[in-house]
């Protein structure tokens, strides 16, 4: 199984929803508010991402191949 080379960790303290944009490349969502298995069968990302409030996004970018 090949591991995600780079994270990307969002956390929103807020009472509102928020949106971020990613770098680019292909994103997968591993945990999110409502689950932190999603990694066991990631999807890929958007290139932008809403945020539910007081929760976190994580997400995970295997390494390019060449």
């Amino acid at each position: 199984m090949q591991l995600w080379k780079t994270l990307c960790i969002v956390y929103n303290g807020s009472e509102k929803q928020k949106e971020v944009k990613l770098s680019e490349g292909t994103w997968e969502v591993l945990a999110d508010g409502e689950d932190s298995f999603l990694w066991k069968h990631p999807q890929i990302a958007a290139k932008r991402m809403k945020v539910s409030p007081v929760s976190i996004l994580i997400l995970g970018k295997r390494e390019e191949s060449r």
